[in-house]
């Protein structure tokens, strides 16, 4: 976007190989590099024109690249709330500076079969990972909103697809030093009228339900379509490229053996 400033890519970071099995069949994903912005690049657009002005050779952040960084700053010792990577969403309105919401490259798809709302015997969601409007694979949402306790990340979340494998609606987990995330996730979204599926994107933002910066609240949003009227968004600057996810089934490789 011509005029727009162009934040650099001043942090590395290694993003783990990961491997799950999901109803029989191995998902894996090589280990990788990436170099990414610290400070947001400023779209104020939806998705899909977000992605068209993103230039060349930097691409979007993934979700799980999203909590991999949340991860490696709790490490650290830091707060992501508090942190320069998220700065931008933190920021109090009424200072008169720009309030984002972060776009991701990812979003989710009701798989045909599992319109309406329907749950599985498990009473999760399953759902279609999309990278961009691409499929490339399935997961399990528990709920359809509730909080992800505090903990090490990697045991309530999936890093694979970037979802999370645990959500608490419990009441003292709604207690503010019991977690800083929240996720929400459409049940029975609208179809897309670009995709003409029930699509929505995984984006984040800074909840303000509660007073003083370091007291609100992370929230993952897997609620609405690529929605036109998209003024306060933002995406992460990238580069390095993202591996694949291989798929291969639990026969095959025991057969193998």
């Amino acid at each position: 976007m011509k005029g727009c400033y162009l934040p650099k890519t001043n942090k590395n970071i290694f993003v783990p190989s990961i491997r799950h099995v999901y109803q029989g069949r191995i998902h894996r994903r090589a280990a990788y590099k990436i170099k990414y912005s610290s400070r947001l690049f400023s779209t104020h657009s939806n998705y899909s024109n977000s992605e068209a002005c993103v230039p060349h050779p930097y691409r979007i952040s993934t979700i799980s690249e999203e909590f991999e960084i949340m991860h490696n700053l709790i490490k650290a010792g830091i707060d992501p709330r508090l942190s320069e990577e998220y700065r931008d969403l933190v920021v109090f309105r009424n200072e008169g500076q720009w309030s984002a919401r972060l776009w991701t490259k990812n979003g989710l798809r009701v798989p045909k079969g599992w319109e309406d709302g329907r749950k599985d015997r498990n009473g999760t969601y399953p759902r279609m990972v999309l990278d961009g409007y691409k499929p490339v694979g399935i997961v399990h949402i528990p709920n359809s909103s509730g909080v992800i306790p505090t903990g090490n990340l990697r045991d309530v979340i999936d890093f694979l697809y970037g979802t999370p494998r645990i959500m608490s609606n419990k009441k003292d987990d709604f207690l503010l030093e019991n977690h800083f995330l929240h996720f929400e996730l459409n049940p029975n979204p609208p179809r897309d009228p670009k995709s003409g599926y029930q699509d929505v994107r995984i984006f984040i933002y800074l909840g303000s339900l509660f007073g003083g910066r370091h007291r609100h609240c992370m929230c993952i949003d897997a609620v609405h379509y690529d929605v036109e009227n998209a003024y306060n968004f933002g995406v992460r600057l990238v580069e390095g490229l993202l591996p694949s996810i291989k798929l291969k089934s639990v026969k095959s490789v025991t057969t193998t053996k």
